[in-house]
């Protein structure tokens, strides 16, 4: 049986190589949302979270509804959604 070729793997697309990095360039976590203040579970929790990705290094994030980007080192960016901006234009 033949074996099957290795993928080749692609190089990070992130600004930066890790968590380190990103924190000590001066700049804050990014994490990108399609809904900003997070919507609270069936369960009710008091305090709602989004788990998400950083964009500029790849770390993970917990960001909670009550961020404060001085505090935590997160800036929250709310993604506009293809159907907004559609039916705006009508």
């Amino acid at each position: 049986m033949a074996r099957r070729p290795i993928p080749e793997k692609k190089p990070k697309s992130h600004e930066f190589q890790s968590i380190e990095e990103c924190e000590e360039s001066g700049k804050l976590h990014r994490a990108e949302v399609k809904q900003w203040p997070p919507p609270r579970t069936r369960s009710g929790e008091a305090n709602p979270f989004v788990s998400t990705r950083c964009t500029r290094c790849g770390g993970h994030l917990l960001v909670y509804g009550d961020n404060d980007p001085d505090n935590s080192g997160i800036e929250v960016v709310v993604l506009e959604s293809e159907r907004k901006e559609i039916a705006g234009k009508k």
